[in-house]
């Protein structure tokens, strides 16, 4: 698009047909229908607790990232982004604006030793000190701390604190590494985890997708009994240690009383999401989006006009088509030049 003062505007038409395709194709995006779900007279909340957005390595938007959560049937998501905590707070305004999942501002404190949760800050949390004075500033704010992915070369420092630490993460898509590397263990995390909760029987169990990109939101859970729906009601059940974790297999991690009332009576399993489009305007919206960015990349062409007197680029070339002053015999006459007849004497 070019435009200058009191021109006219170009605009490609692959702008709009990419707008067509994408503003279409979000009208109609499928948001799954769910009712609430109770056990042992909690409400059962599903959450993702780790994810990141395009603020730091990952690759949504926060305001994407709540859009993404809805399809996902999740009830809420802990944006946990390295360092910062401003995407989650847009992420949570967005959310309340179109009573999206209930969303946990946090952050990933990373460092070579540790990485861990802050789930519920206010303030982002300086990692320029001692992992123990790092949960002291955490819990200062009312937050919680959770190990995140604590595979085994990450012990060391967690040992150190283990006491002070509210959950750590079990189901982590580093269960579907295949081989084990040797950092990133599955079965570490598991050993972890027991060993962390022999001294401490409420230290909740946590599932998180660590999301990314693509379409591993939601890919691990975790299920929060609550007695209120809301960030305070979360952080209260993780608190407590009311949580549980479904893994792949069907094994079941987490609070003893509440994976008994599971197995009495287990949840529906969630439906995953699909990329392939539902009914012909899906199908018409997701063409357009596409065929407006490839235009919009890879060609220049056509354009339409927007306002009154052409834009200046095109004045440009209509005056270098236009014959000159010169070129006109009449203009040229009076102007002087070669053609003009000899003066009389």
């Amino acid at each position: 698009m070019s435009a200058g003062r009191g021109a006219s505007t170009r605009i490609s038409w692959w702008w709009v047909v990419f707008i067509v395709g994408l503003v279409g194709g979000s009208i109609i995006d499928p948001t799954p229908a769910r009712k609430p779900v109770y056990r042992a007279d909690y409400r059962v909340l599903q959450a993702d607790l780790h994810t990141h957005t395009r603020f730091g390595d990952g690759f949504l938007t926060p305001i994407e990232l709540v859009l993404a959560a809805r399809r996902h049937a999740l009830d809420v998501v802990a944006v946990t982004e390295h360092s910062q905590t401003f995407p989650g707070k847009i992420a949570s305004w967005f959310s309340s604006l179109i009573d999206g999942p209930t969303i946990i501002v946090g952050q990933e404190i990373t460092t070579r030793a540790h990485h861990l949760i802050a789930l519920g800050v206010k303030e982002t949390v300086g990692w320029h000190q001692s992992l123990s004075d790092v949960i002291d500033d955490v819990h200062r704010q009312g937050a919680l701390v959770v190990a995140a992915h604590p595979a085994r070369h990450y012990w060391p420092a967690f040992d150190r604190v283990a006491h002070k630490i509210d959950g750590t993460e079990i189901g982590h898509p580093a269960y579907f590494v295949s081989p084990p590397g040797p950092k990133w263990t599955w079965d570490g995390m598991l050993e972890f985890y027991r060993r962390l909760s022999k001294n401490n029987p409420t230290v909740a169990a946590i599932g998180s997708s660590d999301y990314h990109f693509g379409k591993a939101l939601g890919a691990f859970r975790t299920l929060v009994f609550v007695r209120e729906e809301s960030s305070k009601g979360v952080l209260d059940a993780i608190r407590a240690g009311r949580t549980v974790v479904e893994m792949p297999g069907g094994q079941r991690l987490g609070n003893p009383v509440l994976i008994e009332a599971l197995e009495r009576d287990p949840l529906s399993p969630y439906a995953e999401p699909t990329y392939r489009p539902l009914g012909h305007w899906d199908t018409f919206f997701r063409c357009a989006g596409w065929l407006g960015l490839i235009g919009l990349l890879l060609l220049r062409r056509p354009y339409f006009e927007v306002g009154g007197r052409p834009s200046l680029a095109r004045r440009g070339h209509d005056h270098a088509t236009q014959p000159s002053e010169s070129d006109h015999p009449k203009r040229a006459h009076a102007l002087g030049g070669d053609d003009q007849p000899p003066a009389k004497t």
